[in-house]
């Protein structure tokens, strides 16, 4: 339940990442603090703690687009932070992993075809959407 409305959330913001290269960011950051306040209210085993454990992954991608002259932009850092909130450390931490995997692969892919260039910004919402999605049935299987 809690994986369909997270992936509910994200999809708006990795279609218009896809077209517009931007989006809204109130989108996701409302439905995460809704979802996290009844993870939290409703469950024992996820707590105010492991709220703030989620953070971290978003966090330290905020350091690394300052430290890289954002390379990771503002929207996606404040997308894994939220991402984050809701799922917890280690499961966002496995999504972000396999987000930055596929769109390195992809990035090289596509600079081999001569279709980019090294300065080609490739969106990565959409990547977190579907290391989401793979992660979400991997862990239910």
């Amino acid at each position: 339940m809690i994986d369909a409305a997270v992936l509910g959330m994200l999809l708006y913001p990795a279609l218009s990442d896809i077209k517009r290269r931007s989006f809204n960011i109130i989108p996701v950051i409302v439905p995460s603090v809704i979802i996290a306040l009844f993870r939290i209210l409703s469950s024992g085993n996820y707590t105010g703690v492991s709220f703030l454990e989620g953070l971290i992954p978003g966090i330290l991608a905020f350091v690394l687009s300052y430290a890289a002259g954002e390379a990771i932009g503002r929207g996606d850092c404040l997308v894994i932070m939220c991402t984050g909130a809701v799922c917890g450390l280690e499961k966002t931490l496995l999504v972000v992993f396999l987000a930055f995997s596929a769109a390195a692969l992809t990035g090289l892919v596509l600079m081999s075809l001569k279709n980019i260039n090294r300065k080609y910004r490739l969106p990565f919402v959409p990547f977190i959407w579907a290391a989401f999605t793979v992660v979400s049935i991997w862990l239910r299987v």
